[in-house]
C-alpha cells in the first residue's frame, strides 16, 4: 500500500463516522474532493516557491548561464547505423543534404 491509500482509508473512516448515513460513493466522491483541494494548494505554493527561485537565483548565481552553447564542431550527430550493419563508413559520417 502507498502513501495516499492509508491516507484516503484514514479519511473514508473518519468521514464515515462523522456521516453515518452517507453510503460508500459518497465517501469516496467527498475524499476525492479533498485530494483534489490538498493538490490544488501543494500545486501553488510549489509554483510560487519556483518562481520565487527564478526570481533569486540570477542574482545569487550571476556567473550561472542555461545557454546550452549547441554543438561547436556545426554538424549535426548521425549515428552510424549503415558502419554497423556494414555499409559505408564515409556515407554514415556525412552530413544529409536538404
Amino acid at each position: 500500500m502507498n502513501a495516499f491509500m492509508v491516507w484516503s482509508r484514514g479519511q473514508r473512516r473518519k468521514m464515515a463516522q462523522e456521516n453515518p448515513k452517507m453510503h460508500q460513493l459518497g465517501d469516496q466522491q467527498a475524499a476525492g474532493r479533498r485530494v483534489e483541494a490538498a493538490l490544488r494548494l501543494h500545486q501553488a505554493s510549489v509554483h510560487r516557491r519556483g518562481e520565487a527561485a527564478a526570481r533569486t537565483a540570477p542574482a545569487e548565481h550571476p556567473d550561472y548561464s542555461t545557454d546550452r552553447g549547441g554543438n561547436p564542431s556545426g554538424t549535426a550527430f548521425v549515428f552510424p547505423l549503415p558502419f554497423l550493419m556494414g555499409g559505408d563508413a564515409a556515407a554514415a559520417r556525412r552530413r544529409p543534404s536538404t
